[in-house]
């Protein structure tokens, strides 16, 4: 029986777990890593952003786009900002008929001031195109621990396809049509973690913490309702990893976003908020911008947690501002 071919491009954390997830003999999986990490990865078999796990040696890794023309399924997996360039340099490379699998959780906007999706820039005519939503990080994922996780496509039949890929995983996978809810909410949420950091720095609490998601769960939505197409409200309660992704992207240690709103709120304590290298700002950071440039006037109204984020992170306002939005 011929094996199906499952390819992943990035060779991080992620790329790295979802290529050890479902490597099952019936499968044969290649990671696409770039030029100046294949020696390391080939001699090592360890990601350096994975280091507790070895790479199997039936799975291949290359930094070849040539190789990818056997694939039936690309999982993008790399950091949000380099999607636009990174499509850009796969696009030629991609077999009619091949689904594309987006793991990167990040929007843009176009020069007329538009949201611009991650379906709208990986947009090809004969590649049926897929937001994969986990609420999971790595570690959970490699350990076996239950969650959820939804295939978002306008093609169900792609959408079900990928969420039968994780049928022998932990993570419950459903289907849904409504991809620019999942891939919105996918998004923003880190934004949401990014404040509950900041919180946690002013002596907040889990329950209020739990609560800046909550509030941000209904910012989301209505962001949702007013920028995606055919947004369908439901869509956040039928499917449960998107409030659970929101929830533990903002409550845990493992969150990057989380993290960084620690130490930026640790910077400002002491003043040295200049300090924070901000080459390094998780995608939150950059979501953040891109909503405020979409709402402009309506951002304070509109999502009044988000706009007293973006105060304090880009702005310099005091962190005691983060309480205002929920008294």
């Amino acid at each position: 029986m011929a094996k199906h071919t499952i390819g992943f491009i990035g060779a991080g954390r992620f790329g790295v777990t979802l290529a050890l997830a479902l490597n099952s003999p019936e499968r044969k999986i290649k990671i696409f890593c770039l030029p100046e990490q294949l020696k390391e990865l080939l001699s090592k078999r360890i990601s350096p952003q994975l280091t507790n796990y070895q790479i199997p040696k039936n799975i291949e890794i290359t930094a070849n786009k040539r190789l990818a023309d056997d694939c039936e399924v690309l999982f993008w997996v790399i950091p949000g900002k380099s999607l636009i360039e990174s499509w850009e340099e796969w696009k030629d490379f991609i077999a009619p008929g091949v689904i594309v699998v987006n793991i990167s959780k990040t929007i843009e906007i176009t020069q007329d001031n538009k949201l611009l999706l991650p379906s709208h820039i990986m947009k090809k005519k004969l590649n049926p195109f897929v937001q994969f939503v986990s609420a999971a990080f790595p570690k959970g994922i490699l350990e076996g621990a239950p969650t959820f996780g939804t295939a978002f496509s306008r093609d169900l039949k792609s959408a079900q396809k990928i969420a039968k890929l994780f049928s022998r995983t932990a993570i419950k996978t459903s289907f849904s049509n409504d991809i620019d809810a999942g891939q919105i909410s996918a998004a923003l949420k880190n934004i949401y973690a990014l404040a509950s950091g900041l919180s946690v720095e002013i002596g907040c609490d889990f329950m209020t913490q739990a609560a800046i998601a909550t509030k941000g769960l209904e910012e989301i939505i209505r962001f949702s309702l007013a920028y995606g197409h055919r947004v369908n409200e439901r869509t956040f309660f039928i499917h449960p990893v998107l409030a659970t992704d929101l929830y533990g992207t903002c409550l845990s240690d493992q969150s990057k976003n989380r993290l960084f709103g620690i130490a930026l709120a640790k910077r400002a304590r002491i003043k040295k908020r200049k300090n924070l290298d901000y080459t390094e700002a998780p995608e939150g950071i950059h979501t953040l911008e891109i909503v405020s440039r979409l709402l402009k006037k309506e951002f304070p109204k509109k999502m009044p947690i988000a706009y007293i984020t973006h105060k304090i992170i880009v702005e310099g306002y005091k962190l005691d501002l983060i309480k205002s939005v929920l008294s």
